[in-house]
């Protein structure tokens, strides 16, 4: 026997969150003066994954599997646009040079270059509807940028190490 949802039922879920109503604060960035300017330029990213670890103990023939660890990927990704006094590539620049500079190789401990950044989703009434803090974030990798004979935007995919993000649902206040 098969079950259809109703019209009703179907209405009953509530509205969407849009991908496009969220913002993301990084409030200290090793290097520059002027943060709100990096988060003003993100135009994409997505929320941290999270998965568990997949436990197996094996008897006889049988695969029986349990939930292990949370854990992380460690990894985060966000792409950002560039102005014209290349502050956005040059931010980074000096972010991932504090921590471990190419020419000496000495940099900084982690309490200096591990920042706390916070991405808000906010839902269609502007209340945020999820609040992830992710913990200890730093760019390791600027992906190569594209030059073309066109009038597009230059934009840089950015990945950041991190250790683990907090999540908060419903309206934050």
């Amino acid at each position: 026997m098969s079950f259809r949802p109703s019209m009703s039922q179907f209405r009953s879920v509530g509205d969407p969150l849009l991908s496009c109503d969220w913002y993301l604060l990084i409030p200290n960035i090793p290097g520059a003066s002027d943060t709100r300017r990096m988060s003003y330029k993100v135009v994409s990213t997505a929320l941290p994954g999270s998965q568990i670890e997949q436990v197996t103990m094996e008897i006889g023939a049988k695969k029986f599997n349990f939930a292990g660890r949370r854990v992380y990927s460690g990894s985060w990704t966000a792409t950002l646009v560039e102005t014209a006094d290349a502050s956005t590539r040059g931010d980074l620049l000096r972010w991932m040079d504090m921590a471990r500079p190419y020419v000496s190789g000495a940099g900084t401990f982690r309490s200096v270059y591990g920042q706390t950044a916070e991405l808000r989703v906010y839902d269609a009434m502007n209340n945020v509807a999820v609040s992830s803090v992710i913990h200890a974030l730093f760019p390791i990798s600027i992906d190569d940028t594209p030059l073309e004979q066109s009038s597009s935007i230059i934009q840089y995919s950015v990945t950041f190490s991190f250790d683990y993000a907090d999540e908060v649902m419903g309206d934050l206040g």
